[in-house]
Parts: structure tokens; C-alpha cells; sequence
């Protein structure tokens, strides 16, 4: 998801988009969604009203429509105007029509919803539409929560966590469109290259696909989490060498990239460790990816080598679990490529972090001055 997801309830007004509706709601001739200017311009996209698209009151849109039901995907082009006398904008363009869309979108009725996730940083340039519909047995339990979580509002923003966090309580089946916003773990994982990932992804059966541009994305998102990752944790150091708590230590892969662990350090009773930062914005389950070059540097017992898991990173905070000390099950996993025809070398693995002896959880929040 691109984190610029909000959270809509349909009016009448809102449902003369689709051709059925106009015909049948008798709410005017709107055939438009509004959206909210306190949260599409407000809290998604401040800079918009600034730009040469905003002062135009006018830009193009490709769409992505999911739902209701079990309804995979639907491709449009429509665009997102501001007249003059609107006080909000308006997903317009011109009405969906039944010859496109069957009778899918005819159990909508007002009081359902609309999930967008919009990508573009400054503008909106496309996004995905979930459509929640009560009457439609496979979306009640979703609604419920949706529901619960809009209150009186008309429009609010949501996070990324937040939405995956109420599609896995409705505990949909697997071919729902909404688990297409529960990817974010499956994205990740097959940027580094994860078979479950990438399997998943694969798998799925929206009808949405896997874009070259969309996996480049992803994997440079990676690899600047992973360097976010190393920077709070070498903030966090120098917050435990402050406390007397690490004596020394080095943030090696920042100056060597290709270095099989992240930073040396020389705890309080003078023990030596070399130690790997592992990083997700997403739950501590997501799978861990270790290289080769990783792992044969874990194996070697005359030296420590710990996993430090974050998790839940975001700007300053994040959750930290440690596994010590990993050169058994280093030594174990390097034994069974062993059996390996000549020629082969795997390039690395994919973990489940259950499988490692991990400690409690850690909170860290930095402050400023310890970022700097």
C-alpha cells in the first residue's frame, strides 16, 4: 500500500457514479464520489492545492476498482476535479456503466463503503478502490468493523497497519480483494527475493498483477529500510554506550556494503559480538532473509554472531528482539547444503523468526539529539 489510504462512507450522491444508480437512486446528477477536502487535500495531499494540477482543478487518474463481494479487478481512467464552486473535490470523469460492469456494483446502497489507497506523492497519478458492501454476506464482516471504526464521520485517513490490522479480524477467505491490501509482507518478502512472497503474490486470484516497476519500487523501499534499520540501531548503541551498557562499536556496512554483518561491538563484560540488522515496518513474523555470506559468518564459533530483529519501524521508534549467539544453527543449516550436488550453492534462506531463539521485545525511541 502506498500509506495514502482513507476510508469513505457512500452517500446516494455518491453512488450516481455507477450507471444503475443514477438511474434508480434518484439523488441528483452528481455521478462523482466526493472526496472530503479535510482529509484528500488535508491530511493526504497538502501540497496539491499548489500545484499546476490543483490550480487547475483538474488531473488524471487510473483506477483500480475491487469489490464488492468477491469481484476482482476492474481498470478504468477517470479523473479528480475541482470546479469553482465545489467545496470538495470529485472522483468524475464521466459514469460507469452497466454494460462494463454487469450488476456488480448494484448491492451498493448508501451506508457502504469505499477503502481508496491512492499512490503519487505530491498528486494522486492512480488508485485502488475497495468497495464494501453490507448486503453482500461475503463483505458483512468486514462492514462491521468498518463501521465501528468510522463512527459518524463521512471520510477519515487510515495507516497502512491499521487497515491490515481490521481485513485480518474479519477473517475473510483468501480470494476476498481486500486481502490484496494485507500484501505488504508478501511484497517485502519477494523484493528479497522470499519463495513465500513471491508465491503469494503469484498465487492470488484479484486479477491484479505484479509490475516490473512496482517490484523495482519495492525493492528499493527494502533496501532504504534496511538502511533505516542500521541508523536506529546505531543511534540505539550509542544510547547504550552512554549507559555503560556497550563499551565500543562499530557500524561496519556503513562503510563496507558488502560486509557479512552490520555492526562489531564490545558489550559491558568485555565480549566481543558481530550482529545483523533484520528490518520490517511490519509485524516481528515476516520471514528473515540471510545470504550465504551471512550465514557462513554465523557458523563460526570462535566468534558471536547475534540477529537484531526490528520491527514496527517507523520514524525514530520501533520494536527490537535479539537472538544470540547463532553459529549452531548456522553450522546445522550448512551441514544440509552440504548434501548438495557439486555445482550448487544456495545464494541464502528465508527464516521464520519462531525458528530462532529470540529475546523480549525491546521498545526504542530516539529522541533528536540522538538521531543527529
Amino acid at each position: 500500500m502506498s500509506g495514502k489510504i482513507a476510508l469513505k462512507r457512500l452517500t446516494r450522491s455518491d453512488l450516481t457514479i455507477f450507471q444503475h444508480h443514477l438511474a434508480f437512486q434518484h439523488a441528483g446528477k452528481q455521478k462523482s464520489i466526493n472526496l472530503n477536502a479535510d482529509v484528500f487535500v488535508k491530511q493526504l495531499f497538502p501540497a496539491l492545492p499548489e500545484t499546476e494540477e490543483g490550480k487547475a482543478g483538474y488531473l488524471g487518474l487510473d483506477l483500480l476498482l475491487l469489490g464488492p463481494g468477491l469481484h476482482g479487478a476492474l481498470r478504468l481512467q477517470r479523473k479528480i476535479i475541482k470546479g469553482g464552486s465545489y467545496k470538495n473535490w470529485r472522483l468524475n470523469g464521466e459514469i460507469i456503466p452497466t454494460a462494463v460492469t454487469a450488476d456488480r456494483f448494484d448491492p451498493l446502497a448508501q451506508g457502504d463503503f469505499v477503502i481508496f489507497d491512492f499512490s503519487g506523492d505530491i498528486i494522486p497519478t492512480s488508485a485502488r478502490l475497495l468497495f464494501v458492501a453490507a448486503a453482500i454476506a461475503a463483505d458483512a464482516p468486514l462492514h462491521a468493523l468498518l463501521e465501528n471504526r468510522l463512527g459518524p464521520k463521512r471520510m477519515v485517513p487510515f495507516t497502512a497497519p491499521e487497515l491490515e490490522t481490521l481485513i485480518d479480524m474479519a477473517a475473510l477467505p483468501d480470494d476476498h480483494p481486500a486481502q490484496e491490501f494485507t500484501l505488504g509482507g508478501a511484497i517485502e518478502d519477494a523484493a528479497l527475493g522470499g519463495v513465500e512472497g513471491t508465491e503469494r503474490l503469484f498465487r492470488r486470484r484479484s486479477g491484479t498483477m505484479m509490475t516490473r516497476e512496482t517490484l523495482q519500487r519495492a525493492r528499493q523501499n527494502a533496501e532504504t529500510l534496511g538502511r533505516d534499520g542500521e541508523a536506529l540501531i546505531d543511534a540505539w548503541l550509542g544510547q547504550q554506550k552512554r549507559a555503560g551498557l556497550v563499551r565500543e562499536y562499530t557500524w561496519i556496512s556503513d562503510a563496507n556494503a558488502v560486509a557479512p554483518y552490520d555492526f562489531t561491538l564490545v558489550d559491558a563484560a568485555g565480549n566481543e559480538i558481530r550482529l545483523d540488522v533484520k528490518s520490517t515496518t511490519g509485524p516481528f513474523e515476516r520471514p528473515l532473509h540471510v545470504s550465504m555470506a551471512e550465514l557462513l559468518e554465523m557458523a563460526d564459533e570462535g566468534r558471536r554472531y547475534d540477529l537484531y530483529r526490528i520491527y514496527g519501524l517507523e520514524e525514530g521508534t520501533a520494536r527490537l528482539r535479539i537472538a544470540g549467539d547463532l553459529s549452531g544453527f548456522a553450522t546445522s543449516l550448512i551441514r544440509v547444503f552440504g548434501d548438495l550436488p557439486a555445482g550448487v550453492t544456495p545464494d541464502g534462506v528465508s527464516i521464520a523468526p519462531e525458528s530462532l531463539p529470540f529475546g523480549d521485545e525491546i521498545p526504542i525511541s530516539l529522541s533528536d539529539d540522538d538521531e543527529e
